[in-house]
């Protein structure tokens, strides 16, 4: 992972679904309800106005082309142009890219008769140009590319300042040879510095620290969050791991604590473990009596963890969860929403990882 700042294809840069490829698998595009929502005048009832067809942007854009040529070059731009449409033909060109590199079947992009590679990486003329995460592949170092194996995997959030918290979990916890050989691995994700006057030389110094240590993965779409790019990770290059840490970089932790709950929880019925607040509740007698329901809200958010299963599950509906505005203020992992939609399950475990003071605070 070292000196690569990059786009993760879950951002609102690239949004392509990784995971699940529902993209290639249903050669979908806009859904017609999107489409029909921002131009009814185009999709009056799910039909190509021109030829009567079913009204996909593939078919607009390419097969029928009555978004094309009918078009002034004026209105052809702006509707290229508009940022809802980018973040939707990007997905499709970047899950493609990705399906390229995993030589997995492509539905060919028009025209028809491109179906090599270069036909499947073709865009139509005006299109902005996507950065394929993938493509930086080949620029990381051997160790960083090749994957992860082993059944541990810690991943912490962290802020591009911390450096000395950082030192310290690699001195500490984060440690690898406190664990059995190649059982463990540590992964610091984090958003490259806001745009300032001083920007490339913090820059520059965390591709540094990169550099030196491979456990750095940075982002560098100030929209996109360290969630997403976790989500994405994770699968990719760690998929055989049984369990995943997630922790904030001011977290406490030890090292001969968390090995021995990864071996148990590893083996554990259950998605999501850790420590839930206790908060009480009221009864219709205003008698105060706690609430033994667990909720994705009382999670604390400064560690926990999850099985790699329920993480590809999370990875999988990201994109059909909605997210803030400023999604790069993302508190860890198991959003309550995302939790939800994957339909993952809570576990309270007690006596491990107390949060440190101020643990309602977001790591970016």
């Amino acid at each position: 992972m070292a000196r690569r700042a990059f786009p993760m294809p879950h951002s609102k840069v690239n949004r392509a679904q990784a995971v699940s490829l529902r993209l290639l698998e249903t050669h979908s595009y806009p859904s017609l309800a999107y489409l029909n929502a921002i131009y009814p005048h185009k999709f009056p009832d799910g039909t190509c106005a021109a030829c009567g067809q079913t009204a996909t942007l593939a078919h607009m854009l390419w097969e029928c082309g009555s978004l094309g040529p009918t078009y002034s070059k004026p209105k052809w731009d702006a509707f290229l142009h508009s940022p809802e449409l980018q973040d939707q033909i990007l997905a499709v060109q970047c899950a493609r890219d990705r399906a390229v590199r995993l030589d997995l079947p492509v539905p060919t992009a028009a025209p028809s008769t491109f179906t090599d590679d270069l036909g499947v990486r073709w865009r139509p003329p005006g299109l902005p140009e996507a950065v394929p995460w993938l493509s930086e592949l080949h620029w990381w170092p051997y160790k960083a590319v090749t994957p992860f194996r082993g059944p541990f995997l810690a991943l912490v959030s962290t802020r591009p300042e911390n450096v000395a918290r950082r030192a310290a979990i690699r001195a500490g916890w984060g440690n690898p040879a406190q664990y059995p050989n190649g059982s463990f691995r540590l992964i610091f994700f984090l958003a490259a510095p806001a745009k300032t006057d001083k920007r490339n030389l913090k820059l520059k110094m965390l591709l540094n620290e990169s550099d030196e240590h491979l456990d750095m993965a940075i982002e560098s779409f100030e929209l996109s969050s360290t969630r997403a790019m976790m989500l994405e990770w994770a699968p990719e290059y760690a998929h055989n791991a049984r369990i995943v840490f997630w922790a904030r970089d001011d977290a406490v932790v030890n090292a001969v604590d968390l090995l021995e709950w990864m071996r148990r929880l590893s083996a554990v019925p259950g998605d999501v473990f850790g420590r839930v607040k206790a908060v009480p509740d009221t009864d219709t007698g205003r008698r105060v009596v706690p609430n033994t329901s667990l909720s994705w809200k009382r999670l604390e958010q400064c560690a926990y963890f999850l099985k790699m299963a329920a993480l590809v599950r999370m990875s999988s509906v990201y994109e059909d969860v909605p997210r803030p505005i400023r999604q790069n203020h993302a508190v860890g992992l198991a959003a309550p929403l995302l939790a939800r939609r994957a339909n993952l399950s809570l576990v309270a475990i007690g006596g491990f990882t107390p949060c440190p003071h101020g643990d309602n605070r977001t790591i970016s």
